[in-house]
């Protein structure tokens, strides 16, 4: 294959479009008549045999199903006698008596085994042995050995393991005549208790078998016949190829569900086709000479083969009209692409067509007006759309921090109106001495600035809240030292701390504590604030991560300021190398984790 390749690749290396096709063609539709001669043979008889054999195994599955049919009227003969009243009663019996009742039981069972045996001239013998040893059979004239001990019987007691009803193959009888029959035998359920309490026999005459299949017509001198799954005969008289079985090549059928293979029997080219019945898993198997099946089929072979022929005659001849017709227009296109290449985008390809090549042609024309259209305007727009993009980040900037200063002076005013209505003046000048200092940080022109001066904010900031609520709720602090010289975007932590005050301590009795834990991470800053309040509840927790997690968040003033106005800001700064997560539950807490790069370009106007 690899060699064929190679020559093919080899006669058509560089050539034009039109030799290509050329090649392609011969390759396509005349190597295939030199080598037909060689290989035609052999891939028809490929066909024919997979065709007949799968028409064999066709007729094995006809056997099967006749034999699948003929097990369900067994089923349905041996529900009648499972389900009746007086079967029930005699499985219930412990042993033979004299009373009246046991003898009715007893009668009234072999009435209905009777009745249903002599409307089925093909059965042996209907059997009930219930598991205390009794014995009914359907009443004829042959004789029974009621002494006869069926649990000793390897058979029998191989037959109480199984589940539900099956047939059983050829075998004698040993407890009436001894004659071979097939059994479909099954444990009897006695459904007053649900326990089994006997066994149902069902003996017919083996040659029952051979019946199904005799009319089954397979070639002039073809058949079918059924053996075990391990290859002994169903039938005493049947048709049975001793020495077929004994080939290897029929090792197949027992290795195998179905499938079919020719062998050379007694001389003779042999199809043989079979298939397994999915109850028993008994095979069965039909046999036919392959030459009886396949004469009509040789016939046809030759047809196709003349056929093929005039094919590729009709082929070269349209190969090299179609190669021009295409290549054509190919190679005036072509010429349009060489010239668009050197910079000219004026030329325009010759639409004369209305095929795929002319609509190819027509595209080709629409994509050059655009390129042109779009040289023109993309270094405008370019810089049109960075010039918005920067006043767009610039302006959400400006309203995102000019919101959290007057919200948090007016709660801060608040709580001074509060404190000088209970408080003396210290308290007051305390407050005002922080609130000054917050407010002087707050206004500072720079967007940015050092963590110990963020934290200088947090401090003055848990100074009012501390005069506020009398000491009640505490701030532990916990921050690697090395970190007071790292630069972040300004105002993001106090609005955590805060968030935490007013909706986790603030509703919470005696107070709470606040940890603000800051440490490095590998390449990250990591700001943690621990809160021991309320927590949220995890439907709202749901929806604040959800909308912090949006790309581009509009901001209203129904939303809570702190926490989306920091999200904002770090997604605005930060962009991928910032976030902000945070985890809460009902009655022990929140903790918020604002995550920072370590090493990024912060760069922003200094008036934004």
């Amino acid at each position: 294959m690899k060699r064929l390749t190679g020559i093919m690749l080899g006669l058509i290396g560089n050539a034009s479009m039109s030799r290509k096709l050329l090649i392609l063609f011969f390759l396509v539709g005349l190597v295939p008549l030199l080598i037909a001669s060689v290989i035609y043979q052999k891939s028809a008889s490929s066909a024919l045999e997979e065709e007949l054999g799968e028409y064999t195994v066709e007729i094995t599955v006809q056997a099967e199903r006749r034999l699948a049919s003929f097990e369900e009227e067994l089923q349905k003969l041996a529900n009648i006698i499972r389900f009746d009243r007086d079967v029930q009663e005699f499985l219930r019996l412990p042993k033979l008596t004299d009373d009246d009742k046991t003898l009715q039981v007893v009668a009234d069972t072999r009435k209905l085994l009777r009745s249903i045996g002599i409307l089925r001239g093909n059965l042996s013998g209907i059997f009930i042995v219930n598991d205390s040893g009794l014995v009914v059979y359907d009443g004829t004239d042959r004789v029974i050995q009621f002494d006869y001990d069926y649990g000793a019987d390897s058979w029998f007691q191989a037959l109480k393991t199984r589940k539900g009803f099956n047939l059983f193959p050829l075998r004698a009888q040993a407890y009436m005549e001894g004659k071979p029959v097939i059994t479909y035998a099954g444990r009897l359920t006695e459904f007053a208790h649900f326990q089994e309490r006997g066994t149902l026999l069902i003996d017919f005459d083996p040659y029952m078998i051979d019946e199904m299949s005799s009319h089954i017509q397979l070639g002039e001198t073809g058949y079918v016949f059924a053996v075990t799954g391990q290859g002994e005969p169903l039938s005493p008289q049947g048709r049975y190829p001793q020495a077929l079985q004994q080939s290897p090549e029929f090792q197949q059928v027992f290795a195998n569900r179905s499938g079919h293979f020719l062998v050379n029997y007694q001389g003779v080219k042999t199809l043989v086709g079979f298939t397994t019945s999915p109850q028993t898993g008994w095979k069965i198997v039909g046999v036919v000479p392959f030459g009886e099946v396949a004469k009509g089929l040789y016939k046809v072979q030759y047809v196709l083969l003349i056929i093929v022929l005039l094919a590729i005659v009709l082929m070269t001849a349209v190969a090299v009209v179609a190669s021009r017709i295409i290549t054509k227009p190919i190679k005036k296109l072509e010429v349009s692409m060489k010239l668009v290449e050197q910079g000219n985008l004026n030329v325009r390809a010759p639409i004369d067509r209305v095929d795929e090549i002319g609509r190819l042609s027509k595209r080709f024309n629409h994509m050059l007006v655009e390129l042109d259209k779009m040289r023109q305007e993309v270094t405008s727009s370019q810089l049109r759309e960075y010039s918005l993009e920067l006043l767009r980040r610039e302006s959400e900037m400006k309203a995102l921090q000019a919101q959290i200063n007057p919200h948090f002076l007016y709660n801060t005013l608040n709580t001074m109106t509060c404190i000088a209505e209970v408080h003396d003046i210290d308290s007051i000048a305390k407050v005002s001495t922080c609130l000054a200092q917050m407010f002087k940080y707050s206004i500072s022109g720079s967007n940015f600035a050092l963590l110990q001066d963020e934290i200088e904010h947090v401090r003055a900031y848990m100074s009012i809240i501390d005069v506020r609520f009398d000491g009640q709720i505490k701030c532990h602090w916990d921050i690697e030292p090395h970190l007071d010289d790292f630069l972040l975007v300004k105002l993001i932590i106090q609005p955590i701390v805060e968030n935490a005050v007013v909706h986790g301590l603030e509703g919470r009795r005696g107070g709470g504590n606040i940890w603000i834990h800051i440490f490095e991470r590998g390449k990250e800053v990591v700001v943690r604030v621990t809160d021991d309040g309320v927590g949220i509840p995890e439907t709202r927790l749901l929806a604040l991560r959800e909308s912090m997690e949006q790309a581009d968040m509009p901001f209203s003033k129904d939303q809570h300021i702190g926490l989306f106005n920091v999200a904002q800001r770090i997604r605005l700064h930060y962009g991928q190398q910032g976030k902000i997560r945070i985890a809460s539950r009902v009655g022990q807490g929140t903790i918020v984790e604002l995550i920072l790069a370590r090493k990024i370009e912060l760069e922003a106007p200094d008036h934004v």
